[in-house]
């Protein structure tokens, strides 16, 4: 009778242990989903600074600098 009890509390322990473990995988298959989205996103971002860093390359080599700014001093009259 032992034994009986013994195995239906193993049987019981093995199943709350593999309900555990499945929610864990499902957490980890979730955060490494999450992750995946944000390294596409840094990888975005690294894309558009390159653009930015070329177009910027692009203007300063035609030796036109354009500066915006006021004028200190001087007052119209």
């Amino acid at each position: 009778m032992r034994v009986f009890t013994k195995l239906r509390q193993f049987l019981t322990d093995n199943s709350r242990i593999q309900h555990e473990l499945t929610e864990m995988r499902l957490a980890i298959e979730k955060l490494s989903k999450k992750q995946k989205g944000h390294d596409q996103n840094i990888e975005l971002l690294f894309d558009y600074i390159d653009r930015l860093q070329e177009n910027t390359a692009r203007s300063s080599s035609k030796g036109v600098t354009v500066v915006k700014g006021f004028n200190v001093g001087s007052k119209k009259k």
